[in-house]
């Protein structure tokens, strides 16, 4: 089961959370949406009420209207018709509402009803007009005065009036419902009416009747009121008919609008309360749905804590199981730094005393066996030793201790020095090494001389070491503010395989067994690389030779390296003040100073290296660093107060502290135990510059600590030295400017090599002038310089 970290599971329970949110709030949207439907459903029987109002509202206007006309007014016929005609669209405008077949036959019926009495009613209009008394009386005399020509006195008529009065009830059918919701908004009528009929007949009695006019007018009048009567009882009965069909009518109307809006109200109150159960159940599936998402979220957050809850726990475990393993290593660390404390100080010191006193031994030793001896202790010594130094510099380069100090340095120079002091232990292999060098380098640059030289010099080696024969060449280059140079060499040849672990620490390849270290030179060059912020890269084929490329970044700059101008002309004697608890490295040190211009006074406790320095002056005090009564620093502190002058130089076994640390502490400069006389001289001189101006270290230190081996340099040197000096003395007398150039082109590398800065100038300007054929009189001067310098290097190199 794959494992999930701790943030990819908040991360997922977030994003489980977020799709729940999400989910809700679609569920939410979608039912929302549902109950917007119902809405719309609600929108559509409000409207439909409100067309039914309209229609019932419009009906029972026209009702009222109805009374009004059928009493005679009208006037009122107009607004009847407008009252029908809103009532007719109101149908209409239900019809189009309504989708029921049965609801829309029940709505044509209504409509036709409404036809029908909109007819009735103009019926009874026209019955209304025609039954005028007026016309009626109007009608009637016409007819009788048609009929008679003239009328003749007629004898005394007594009159007699007799009226019969009759009274009955006309009872009104039970209203319907819609009537009666009709009249909540208009008065309402009797359930009955009360008609009264009166009928007066007239009586004549006359003796005799004549021809009079009198009679004749009073007989057409009571014609006259007679068919009136007969007419308006006519009339009567005709409009009572046709009230009868509008009340008929009326009543069949509104039983018809009474069935369909019931119908209507009926449809209505199921649809209200479907939707009513709708909405209940969208609101209990709802809150269902919503109380499952909670719950279920509630629930993914508890398993989601306890998941974290637990990866917290083991992560806190994991925690302190981490610092108890961090303390661990830092008491690792601790020791490691003890360790190499005291392979500095414990190891490395012996190891120097072995060294010193066999070097003590060589030069008194004359017997063969004794040599063999003595130089087989050497190698072993030695040995031990560049194992203990390379332990060292990876111990410094893994902990990051390592510092790089850009100076400006000819990198042309540097890399013809490096193979000049090569060149004799390339001959003593008879190998060939070839140098090529881009005229560019010739130059000031910027960068770490001493870590290039570390670098070459390392890959150099080891060419050496595993090139039987044929030739190693130095390829350098220079571009694009990058240096470039590259070892190659016809040796063994490194197998593909082999290719992938020959930069890690201590592996020793096959075709290496046998050879001295213990596999961390090129691990060691790896890191120095890298510490430059270059790159290294591997080109090689088993049997074939090998070919290792460094590129490195470097600028040039127009500032010249410093030289300081060295007017000695010899070795001045110097007294030395020196102080160390340990006796035997202080006796060995003494031994090593022994020198015709050195004089050595020993102290053992700090309080006699002031007396001494109250009582005598002194040149240079060297002094060991762990010292129990008082340190290195804290004596040169105490020093300053009264003496600001004297040089000091520290002796230490520490590799933790470099030169660097030691000039910021005031000190002159710096020695690590073990240390042999040359180097130990060598310090002296760079510390008093009066003791010695040439620096032999370079020429000799390839020669793997090998007194017969450095003893043979050293005469070659000599030998080589004295004949240029001669070619360059046989050019001065005879002039001869070429040959003069010639020689001081050959000189300089070596002169450089050698630290001779006080010809050098001289040197360089006769190199200049390569090209050049007179000899002009300032050529005289400076080969004269160059001379008596050789010479003196010569006798300084005899003395070494």
């Amino acid at each position: 089961m794959p494992h999930f970290s701790t943030q990819l599971k908040i991360a997922l329970g977030y994003l489980l959370l977020t799709i729940l949110l999400i989910a809700t709030i679609g569920y939410i949207y979608t039912e929302m949406h549902s109950l917007t439907r119902a809405d719309e459903s609600d929108t559509i029987l409000s409207q439909r009420r409100r067309t039914t109002n309209e229609i019932t509202n419009q009906l029972n206007q026209a009702e009222i209207i109805g009374q009004s006309l059928s009493i005679g007014q009208l006037s009122q016929y107009t607004a009847y018709k407008e009252a029908m005609m809103k009532a007719g669209e109101a149908i209409d405008s239900l019809r189009n509402q309504l989708k029921d077949s049965i609801q829309l036959a029940r709505l044509d019926s209504v409509s036709s009803l409404l036809i029908e009495k909109e007819k009735n009613m103009r019926n009874l209009l026209v019955t209304i007009r025609q039954s005028d008394t007026d016309a009626l009386y109007q009608q009637h005399i016409e007819a009788l005065i048609s009929e008679q020509d003239s009328l003749l006195n007629l004898p005394y008529v007594r009159r007699k009036v007799v009226t019969h009065t009759q009274s009955y009830t006309v009872r009104q059918k039970p209203k319907s419902f819609f009537r009666r919701l009709g009249e909540v908004f208009a008065p309402s009528k009797k359930d009955s009416t009360l008609v009264n009929d009166t009928i007066q007949e007239e009586y004549i009695d006359s003796i005799a009747e004549s021809y009079s006019p009198a009679d004749t007018i009073a007989t057409l009048l009571k014609d006259v009121q007679t068919r009136v009567a007969d007419t308006q009882q006519q009339q009567m009965r005709t409009l009572n008919n046709r009230m009868q069909e509008l009340r008929l009518n009326s009543l069949e109307l509104n039983h018809k609008v009474h069935q369909l809006l019931s119908t209507i109200e009926d449809e209505d109150q199921a649809m209200l309360r479907r939707q009513q159960a709708e909405r209940e159940n969208i609101r209990q599936h709802s809150t269902r749905i919503v109380a499952g998402i909670a719950i279920a979220s509630i629930l993914l957050a508890i398993v989601f804590w306890m998941i974290i809850s637990r990866d917290i726990t083991r992560s806190n475990h994991y925690r302190r199981e981490l610092e108890k393993a961090k303390l661990r290593a830092e008491d690792l660390l601790a020791a490691r730094e003890k360790l190499m404390l005291t392979i500095t100080h414990d190891i490395k010191a012996p190891v120097g005393s072995i060294l010193g006193y066999t070097d003590l031994l060589e030069r008194i030793t004359t017997e063969e066996r004794q040599h063999f001896y003595l130089n087989n202790m050497q190698s072993s010594a030695n040995h031990l030793l560049q194992l203990v130094n390379s332990l060292l510099d990876y111990h410094r380069l893994d902990a990051d201790k390592m510092e790089i100090h850009p100076v400006s340095f000819n990198p042309h120079q540097l890399f013809e020095e490096i193979t000049t002091s090569y060149r004799p232990m390339a001959e003593t292999k008879h190998l060939k090494l070839h140098f090529e060098c881009d005229k560019a380098l010739d130059a000031t640059f910027i960068g770490d001389p001493f870590r290039i030289r570390q670098i070459t010099e390392n890959l150099l080696s080891n060419a050496l070491k595993f090139t039987p024969e044929g030739h190693i060449t130095l390829d350098v280059s220079w571009g694009e503010n990058v240096l470039t140079f590259a070892v190659s060499d016809t040796g063994r040849g490194i197998s593909s395989e082999e290719q992938t672990k020959i930069f890690q620490e201590f592996t020793r390849l096959k075709n290496a067994q046998g050879e001295e270290g213990f596999g961390l030179g090129l691990a060691i060059t790896q890191k120095l690389v890298h510490l430059l912020k270059g790159e290294i890269r591997l080109t090689s084929e088993s049997g074939k030779g090998s070919r290792f490329e460094v590129a490195l970044p470097l600028e040039k700059t127009s500032s010249i390296p410093a030289t300081e101008e060295n007017t000695s002309t010899g070795i001045s004697p110097l007294r030395l003040l020196l102080i160390d608890d340990d006796r035997l490295q202080l006796q060995l040190t003494t031994t090593m100073l022994e020198h015709p211009n050195l004089s050595v006074t020993c102290c053992h406790h700090p309080d006699e290296v002031f007396k001494h320095l109250q009582e005598s002056h002194f040149d240079l005090l060297l002094t060991d660093i762990q010292m129990p009564a008082m340190n290195g620093f804290d004596l040169l502190k105490t020093i300053r107060q009264t003496d600001k002058e004297i040089p000091v130089i520290a002796l230490t076994a520490r590799s933790d502290m470099d030169d660097a640390h030691f000039r910021t502490h005031g000190f002159a400069g710096c020695l690590h135990k073990p240390f042999t006389q040359k180097e130990l001289l060598e310090i002296i001189a760079t510390a008093c510059p009066q003791a010695t101006p040439f620096d032999f270290t370079s020429l000799t230190a390839f020669s793997m600590d090998d007194p017969e081996a450095a003893n043979e340099i050293m005469r070659t040197f000599i030998d080589e030295t004295q004949k240029k000096r001669e070619t360059l003395a046989k050019a001065l007398k005879e002039k001869d400017m070429p040959s003069a150039t010639a020689i001081a082109h050959q000189l300089l590398p070596l002169f450089r090599m050698l630290k001779a800065e006080r010809c050098l100038p001289d040197l360089l300007w006769l190199e200049e002038r390569r090209e050049e054929t007179d000899f002009p009189s300032e050529a005289e001067e400076k080969i004269r310089i160059i001379l008596v310098e050789i010479g003196r290097m010569i006798e300084a190199a005899k003395i070494h």
